[in-house]
């Protein structure tokens, strides 16, 4: 499906809130971009059970498998390897080793229902490390590119009125 469904309102907001309550949805998995000759954006595969195993009833598995491909030219693909490996960590729940470039995360339903059932990946697996912010060198770094932009401008005003422009 494309990630649209997972956030979505309206009647797609409503079925999502049913499967969620009734604990159907088992895993949301992301792929990446580029897979279909139709449509180049990413899809997600959404996994449903009616009988969860032990430890994920109540909840839901993200995984966030968008960086497990082999680019293409016109087209990107997934290989054997690719496959197995998100069917690996489907299964068994956790990311071996961390460097196979999947992220996943196991959700209890409270905090999708708290999020209002928004199953979106990206609310729940971090892709890579969120660094802090220094917002005093952030600040700075701002004040400087708007002094080079005032200054770029300048000289564009400077140019055009020397070219015969008036505005």
């Amino acid at each position: 499906m494309p990630h649209g469904v997972l956030f979505r309102g309206g009647k797609e907001g409503a079925i999502r809130e049913c499967l969620v309550r009734k604990n159907l949805l088992e895993a949301v998995i992301g792929l990446p971009n580029n897979l279909f000759y139709s449509t180049s954006i990413p899809v997600a595969l959404l996994i449903f059970r009616k009988h969860k195993p032990a430890g994920r009833d109540n909840k839901v598995l993200f995984i966030d498998a968008s960086k497990r491909f082999v680019p293409g030219k016109n087209q990107n693909t997934m290989s054997e390897e690719d496959i197995e490996v998100i069917d690996a960590a489907y299964r068994q729940g956790v990311d071996i080793d961390g460097e196979d470039g999947l992220s996943l995360c196991l959700v209890d339903l409270a905090e999708i229902e708290n999020n209002g059932y928004d199953p979106n990946i990206g609310r729940y697996v971090r892709n890579e490390t969120v660094a802090e912010a220094n917002v005093e060198e952030t600040l700075i770094a701002y004040q400087e590119a708007c002094e080079r932009l005032s200054v770029a401008e300048a000289l564009l005003a400077d140019k055009l009125k020397a070219a015969g422009f008036d505005f």
